[in-house]
């Protein structure tokens, strides 16, 4: 490519081969003319016997002009044998396509073996097995001593097996000696920087420019089409804006090359500025090979015109003209190293240090479409092929791409987002505008075009890394971009253990963390949420059941990790992390730790253990400890714990009853100064105590002698019913005040406790069974308790609004035409009916209990609700609120 591989490969034959064979094999013959030339700079008259085997007879000539007569040109097996047979020092020449020559000279005429081979442009020897030109690679047909093959472009086999040779095999290319990278050569000053040029043409310029003249131009029997003219304008522009002089112009076809050096300069023609100073060549394989020097040689020419030469495949190596600044790809060129080979055709310094070599790729838009609708097409496709070969040999494009494509993954690409938008330095778009969206777009598309995916995918697990703080990334995960990076993440622990991941992309996943073993991933998973659980709750403590968020029950993984660890089968590392978290290894102990927790939770709840249903799950585990203590099993550190939470070994049974005690007691304060206390059923203390039935043992126990003086002395203090009668009578005396306070009469409702209880109070007191001092319990609750009708008349007086002239005066309007129109209902039979409806409502009385001079109380009920229903009621209250008056 212009960085020396003749100058390079002179000085080792000289070394490895003063005075022996050497063999040096190329694929042109123009490239074996410069080989040629520089070995003899190199070497001198030291080369010895020189034999050029080709098709080429200008080659002696060439050789004698240059002082040196002894340069053999053969293209027979026989001539080759005998001008070398005999001779020490011998330089053979040889193109590829003559290669079987030399096998012949070897297995015909029994020719000595190489001292050293010397394979240039070594690329061309890969591909399939069985090749012709793969015969440089076997002692058995082409016998040498030591081989050294050179290439500027490297071509690996992306498919592997033994009929494919790729130059990454050792067994046939050996080790790699010397590696001049792409950019220590630009930096060595050996090949020229470059920066690629995407001119945009459109269909609506090409015919501004041809509006005089038909869109096909015919010279002869050429014609311009207008995708090759768009491409022809976009180049010549080019040049003339970046001051390129000489170019290179790539085409599929011959015909094409030729079509467009003969069309150029009328391309030119059209160009705003008048006609350019332009001159216009085209090689290729059919012509003579002097013709082509010739056409070479003038592109080479220093002069003020503007020189391009066109051809297919012709001149993509062994071609040395330093003054070549720019190349031109009319088309997308399929191979990446062919690319390069027509790229290394501009870098050549020429010993211009400032030199800049330019990539022109050509870009046609469609009538109508847009730059940025284009770029979403196929049409920016030949710019990501070029990019794409730059960046296999151009580590520096390569990093850059590669980092640009990971910022993507992180979303950093274009941060921060102030900053205004630019195309990367080595990328132009001429020919429209560039504003900082579509500038984005093309960055965008450029790296998702040319760097591999993988870097993309590593920037957004760099990303889930930052957020989620680790890379326990979930199969299904999608970024909001839409990669799947859970899948992606899993594929990269399959591709390390089957041995096809690289060793530096294994070693950048190791930097975020990555688990390869899956089972050690689930572990350390695992292992993180059980850490997470102990610096939340300082402790390891958990139900049977409790899961972590990752569906595991880490009670049955914590018995797995004990089982293991009794075995010997946990590592030391995992025994390590265990240790930092103070995993409980004692199981039993760990256990008997949970249900003590679960228990003085309950305790703290509930202020107290005592009465629990004795088939709770606490219960029966403090029963437990009770029995475990008796046969001294417990450790002191158990029994302090326990005795934190209440739990007194020795007295626990007066304790429960003080407790008990403590309740009714509170009980009795509630119950104000009823002489004779009373328990609701149903009633359940702190510690699960059915008061009811607590009451009811105590009077059994005293009635059986079974208790003592002073919990006997305890309960009168609170005027304890001894009689289950006396405590009856209180709780029905105490409902029979709640239900007056609550609806503010003593109708009880028929065929309840209540109403039958109050019926023989009733019937009592009429036969003057009655005691007076329930007599005067009753009439403190309602004087006239002993007459339901008495009661209500005297509630009815005492509550009854009456309606004022000036509130009913606002109120008559109110009343629905229904009733108001109504001839049997006379307006005092009307507000005698919302007065009444009034004082139901205050007194909670019946709708029977009303007292209307005239018409149903069913009727009255049936209006009252109408008129609540449609908001009637609502504006009435309104009026009485402000104008009624007690009666």
């Amino acid at each position: 490519m212009g960085s020396g591989r003749p100058a390079s490969a002179g000085p080792v034959a000289a070394n490895l081969a003063a005075t022996g064979r050497v063999l040096v094999v190329l694929p042109t013959i123009e490239l074996l003319v410069q080989t040629l030339q520089a070995y003899r700079a190199v070497a001198g008259m030291s080369l010895g016997t020189v034999v050029a085997v080709c098709s080429d007879p200008t080659i002696a000539e060439i050789a004698l002009l240059e002082g040196q007569p002894d340069v053999v040109v053969t293209t027979t097996a026989d001539v080759l044998a005998d001008t070398v047979r005999g001779r020490r020092r011998v330089t053979v020449l040889s193109t590829y396509a003559s290669l079987p020559v030399i096998a012949a000279a070897h297995s015909s005429y029994l020719m000595r073996r190489w001292d050293l081979a010397v394979v240039d442009e070594a690329h061309r020897t890969t591909g399939k097995a069985d090749g012709p030109w793969k015969v440089v690679h076997h002692d058995a047909q082409v016998p040498a001593k030591r081989r050294l093959y050179m290439t500027a472009t490297p071509r690996v086999a992306t498919t592997s097996g033994d009929a494919v040779v790729s130059m990454d095999d050792e067994k046939i290319y050996g080790q790699v000696c010397w590696r001049l990278p792409f950019s220590r050569a630009i930096t060595m000053g050996l090949l020229a920087d470059y920066r690629v040029i995407v001119p945009v043409v459109t269909n609506e310029e090409i015919h501004r420019l041809t509006l005089d003249e038909s869109l096909a131009m015919r010279l002869g029997a050429s014609s311009i089409q207008p995708a090759t003219l768009a491409g022809q304008i976009a180049v010549l522009r080019t040049m003339t804006e970046y001051g390129v002089r000489r170019a290179i112009s790539y085409h599929h076809r011959v015909a094409d090359a030729r079509t467009w050096a003969t069309t150029l300069p009328a391309a030119a023609g059209l160009l705003p500025g008048g006609p350019l100073n332009l001159w216009a060549g085209h090689v290729s394989g059919a012509q003579p090979p002097h013709l082509r020097r010739r056409v070479i040689d003038r592109l080479a020419a220093a002069g003020d015109e503007l020189a391009v030469v066109s051809n297919a495949r012709v001149l993509s190596e062994g071609v040395d003209v330093p003054a070549v600044d720019a190349v031109v790809f009319t088309r997308p060129r399929r191979s990446a190293i062919d690319t390069i080979q027509a790229l290394g055709r501009a870098l050549r310094t020429g010993g211009r240090q400032d030199k800049v070599a330019t990539i022109v790729v050509p870009l046609l838009l469609s009538e109508g479409e847009s730059p940025e609708a284009a770029l979403e097409g196929s049409d920016w496709e030949p710019v990501w092929q070029v990019l794409r070969a730059l960046r296999d040999h151009d580590d520096r494009l390569d990093d850059q791409l590669r980092l640009k494509r990971r910022q993507l993954g992180e979303g950093t690409l274009f941060e921060p987002a102030s900053r205004e938008v630019k195309l990367p330095p080595w990328l132009s778009v001429t020919g429209v505008d560039v504003p900082d969206l579509f500038a984005r777009a093309i960055t965008i598309r450029a790296v998702q075009s040319t760097a591999p995916s993988w870097e993309e995918y590593y920037g957004a697990a760099c990303a889930y890394l930052q957020v989620q703080g680790n890379v326990e990334i979930p199969w299904t995960w999608i970024t909001n971009d839409g990669l799947r990076l859970g899948s992606w993440w899993n594929r990269q622990r399959v591709f390390y253990n089957a041995g096809e991941l690289s060793e530096d992309r294994a070693e950048l996943l190791e930097k975020l963390g990555i688990v390869w073993s899956q089972l050690e991933e689930n572990w350390m998973r695992t292992y993180s949420d059980a850490r997470r659980l102990k610096e939340d709750n300082g402790h390891l403590l958990v139900d049977e059941d409790y899961a972590t968020p990752h569906g595991v029950v880490l009670a049955n993984w914590f018995n797995a990790q004990r089982q293991r660890h009794r075995v010997g089968k946990l590592s030391e590392e995992r025994i390590r992390l265990l240790d930092e978290i103070e995993f409980p290894w004692d199981g039993v102990a760990a256990r008997w730790m949970q249900r003590y927790q679960e228990v003085k939770a309950l305790y703290e709840h509930r202020g107290s253990l005592l009465r629990l249903p004795s088939t709770s799950r606490e219960a029966r585990w403090i029963e437990g400890q009770v029995a475990t203590n008796r046969r001294g099993h417990l450790t002191a550190e158990q029994i302090q714990l326990l005795h934190e939470i209440g739990i007194d070994f020795q007295n626990r049974t007066e304790t429960a009853w003080r407790n008990t005690y403590e309740e009714l007691k509170a009980l009795r304060a509630e119950l104000g100064q009823l002489k004779v206390m009373y328990v609701p059923d149903g009633l359940i203390t702190v510690d699960g105590v059915n008061l009811s039935s607590w009451t009811k043992a105590q009077r059994r126990a005293r009635r059986f002698g079974q208790l003592d003086d002073w919990q006997i002395d305890l309960l009168d203090r609170v005027g304890f019913s001894w009689n289950p009668g006396d405590e009856q009578w209180n709780q029905r005396l105490a409902e029979l005040a709640n239900f007056v306070a609550r609806n503010g009469h003593i109708k009880v409702p028929g065929k309840t406790p209540l109403q039958s209880w109050l019926y023989q109070q009733r019937k009592k007191r009429n036969l003057g069974a009655l005691p007076d001092e329930a007599a005067a319990e009753l009439a403190e609750i309602d004087p006239h308790w002993y007459s339901e009708s008495e009661s209500l008349t005297s509630e009815y007086t005492r509550n009854f609004f009456q309606l004022t002239d000036r509130s009913w005066a606002k109120i008559r309007p109110l009343i629905p035409e229904p009733a108001q129109g109504s001839e049997t209902w006379r307006n005092n039979d009307l507000r005698n009916v919302i007065e009444n409806i009034v004082w139901k409502l205050r007194t909670g009385a019946r709708w029977d209990d009303i007292r209307i001079d005239y018409g149903s109380t069913v009727t009255v009920s049936a209006w009252y609700h109408q008129w609540d229903k449609d908001g009637i009621w609502t504006q009435i209250e309104k009026v009485i609120t402000l104008h009624t008056r007690r009666s």
